[in-house]
């Protein structure tokens, strides 16, 4: 259930982001300061969510009718374990308590697709479909979402925004976008694991940003599955690729591993919370200046 709490104001409200210093904080704080909001940015120098005393120190001290981006988590290609599972949960932890004894005006947490599981039963993905992480990471994202439902339940407005692969600049090739894109300007071998018929969707930072920046001026409680609605294949990315970089690619077809399911999202509930004129970019109108970015840091 989703429930429209107030309306576009005059005022941008300050917004306190968690996590600023990686790619995808990054990025919302550099969208949100040139769209006029004042943003306190923390990393984990400024506020570790780690340490409890930090993050309540920080709350304490926030304006009330502030908006708390929870962006700081220990993804998945970093480190899939026990241990960045309970660092996860611990930071989770911290700031839903903390905003329990300081209130802020609502809270946007970015949980992530991975809840779903790598071979999901049901297709297309919505809110609803039965959650099946198998990795800690995914464990930990959903065990967050359950800790800002019991911590702020009746604190705070709380969004949980579930996101499928980002990419754009700043990513510092981590997407499987920019993996392909590095190794086409290269013109080094590029694996994919199986047929490359495998379906995924894809959603541009620049697009996440704008989306985020709705539901600060329109607030909302619930969850949102963040995609485009359109699947895309591995090989229609690689295609597409290929053509922006106007390069010849070498593609090696490898063993089909227990991550190549389709996962294809159905995003009505996310289209019914933006404004109508609301359009993703199409994958080559991305790839034109991600091209700029990856060619710049090789």
């Amino acid at each position: 259930m989703v429930l429209e709490l107030q309306h576009k104001t005059a005022m941008p409200p300050p917004v306190i982001i968690f996590g600023a210093t990686g790619f995808i904080g990054g990025r919302i704080a550099e969208h949100l300061g040139r769209a006029g909001y004042a943003v306190d940015r923390h990393g984990s120098a400024s506020c570790n969510l780690l340490d409890d005393h930090a993050v309540f120190e920080t709350m304490a001290k926030a304006a009330g009718d502030s908006i708390v981006i929870h962006c700081s988590a220990i993804g998945r290609r970093q480190e899939d374990s026990l241990p960045a599972l309970e660092k996860n949960l611990r930071m989770t932890d911290n700031l839903a308590r903390a905003c329990k004894a300081a209130p802020p005006k609502s809270l946007i947490f970015l949980s992530s697709a991975d809840i779903y599981g790598a071979q999901p039963q049901e297709l297309p993905l919505t809110e609803n479909t039965p959650p099946r992480p198998d990795t800690y990471y995914g464990t930990s994202k959903l065990a967050a979402e359950h800790l800002y439902a019991m911590h702020l339940r009746d604190v705070c407005p709380v969004v949980v925004l579930r996101l499928p692969g980002v990419f754009g600049r700043a990513d510092k090739l981590t997407s499987i976008a920019g993996l392909f894109l590095a190794r086409t300007l290269r013109q080094e071998p590029i694996e994919i694991h199986g047929d490359g018929a495998t379906q995924r969707d894809y959603v541009d930072a620049h697009d996440l940003c704008r989306i985020v920046e709705t539901f600060l001026q329109n607030s909302r409680h619930g969850v949102f599955n963040v995609a485009t609605g359109s699947g895309c294949t591995l090989n229609e990315l690689l295609t597409a690729i290929a053509q922006a970089a106007n390069m010849p690619q070498t593609i090696v077809h490898g063993k089909k591993s227990d991550r190549s399911a389709d996962l294809i999202f159905d995003n009505s509930r996310l289209r019914s919370a933006l404004p109508d004129a609301f359009s993703f970019r199409t994958l080559q109108q991305s790839l034109a200046p991600y091209l700029k970015y990856v060619a710049a840091i090789l």
